[in-house]
């Protein structure tokens, strides 16, 4: 694969990025692997997540995934991290949530909220219809400075706890998903959601 061969033609912590390391100086073959490394690094990232959260999503059909599940989840995994990657474009994320909201406070930015997240996921997603699975608004602290919200994307009539939430306000942008059951903010499932213009 050309992300490997590039990789391989000099250490990985020296292509992370040499512009950061004055002190380190790339030979005229090292330079050329590493523009070749930055060029593929982004499609690397994106295919990588594709693959990653599909395989996800056929561990909430367990016994029932068959070929036609595996269709859709592939179908759902790229239109998900598509998506991801268009919102942070879109909304412009700086550095951390955190500092993100504050950007957003100060007028600096309109978008990058949680909820705004699952809002233009869900208009997006809910474009098509679903066999295998179920999307929801999740939330956490509702009603509380600690309130966040996130996608849950459950097997079709499976329990809620039982799927995985798609946080990537959390990470700045970057796809992020982990099981409800096992992330650190309880998430419950909110029916009253409403998507922002």
């Amino acid at each position: 694969m050309p992300y490997q061969a590039a990789a391989a033609r000099l250490p990985r912590s020296r292509l992370q990025d040499p512009t950061r390391h004055r002190a380190v100086r790339l030979t005229q073959d090292e330079r050329q692997a590493y523009k070749r490394y930055l060029a593929l690094a982004p499609a690397h990232d994106f295919w990588k997540a594709v693959v990653s959260l599909k395989a996800d999503l056929l561990v909430l059909g367990g016994a029932a995934a068959d070929s036609v599940m595996g269709a859709e989840a592939e179908t759902l995994a790229e239109a998900v991290v598509t998506r991801l990657y268009e919102l942070a474009r879109q909304y412009r994320i700086v550095g951390s949530p955190f500092i993100h909201n504050l950007a957003i406070k100060a007028r600096l930015r309109r978008r990058g909220y949680c909820y705004h997240y699952v809002s233009d996921l869900l208009k997006t997603l809910n474009r098509r219809h679903w066999r295998h699975f179920q999307l929801h608004w999740a939330g956490s602290h509702k009603g509380t400075a600690r309130e966040s919200n996130a996608l849950a994307i459950t097997y079709a009539s499976a329990p809620f706890a039982s799927g995985m939430v798609v946080d990537a306000w959390r990470t700045g942008g970057k796809p992020y998903w982990r099981p409800i059951a096992g992330d650190t903010y309880s998430w419950v499932e909110d029916t009253s959601y409403y998507i922002t213009p």
